[in-house]
């Protein structure tokens, strides 16, 4: 039987500037590292890193005012449209498929998913850019949708950031809850006002 206090969402923050930078620290120091990837400051920081991009701007820049260094990728987030289109395209080569998923894209490809995401607005519109079959979108219930999101609560033992999904956590598109939902937020608000 679930509790309710299980599925409680953490307070929305608009934290100042100087919060956010001390949270990438902090988290940073935890990891003995002097650099800090998106996805190490997803699991451990107090925020998502998508929070900090849209406060200064993008991932780079904040490292920067926490004076933290860059990683490989960091400092090549400026590649091009075609060496994006071309990676995609040869992972799709290599897997022998029409489609390549994000989480396979994860896996296989050179650059990370965030990258194409991030230049092309949406996975297929870079799978459309790439001249790839797009991902066949189902249409989900609100009820499968809270269902992926409590069993993905569960799974985490903690409330899911959008950024989980670009692991391949879940089975639904983040872009799914997005459109339904209006925002991650309205995503985790319209979940646990159901469970009430």
């Amino acid at each position: 039987m679930e509790t309710k206090a299980k599925f409680k969402s953490r307070p929305y923050k608009c934290e100042s500037d100087e919060v956010l930078i001390s949270d990438m620290k902090n988290v940073a120091a935890s990891l003995n590292q002097n650099f800090l990837s998106t996805p190490d400051y997803d699991k451990y920081g107090e925020y998502c890193h998508g929070t900090i991009i849209r406060r200064f701007g993008s991932w780079a820049k904040a490292c920067e005012k926490a004076g933290l260094e860059l990683t490989a990728y960091q400092k090549n987030c400026n590649i091009g449209e075609e060496t994006l289109i071309g990676d995609l395209r040869r992972v799709a080569e290599d897997l022998k498929k029409k489609n390549v998923l994000v989480r396979e894209y994860g896996e296989f490809g050179r650059y990370g998913p965030n990258a194409i995401i991030h230049r092309f607005g949406s996975w297929n519109a870079a799978l459309k850019a790439a001249g790839l079959e797009i991902t066949i979108i189902k249409k989900y219930t609100d009820e499968e949708m809270f269902a992926e999101l409590g069993r993905l609560w569960n799974k985490l033992g903690r409330q899911p950031k959008s950024t989980d999904f670009l692991d391949g956590a879940s089975t639904i598109c983040i872009n799914t809850f997005f459109r339904r939902f209006g925002g991650w937020r309205g995503a985790l608000d319209a979940f646990i006002s159901r469970r009430i």
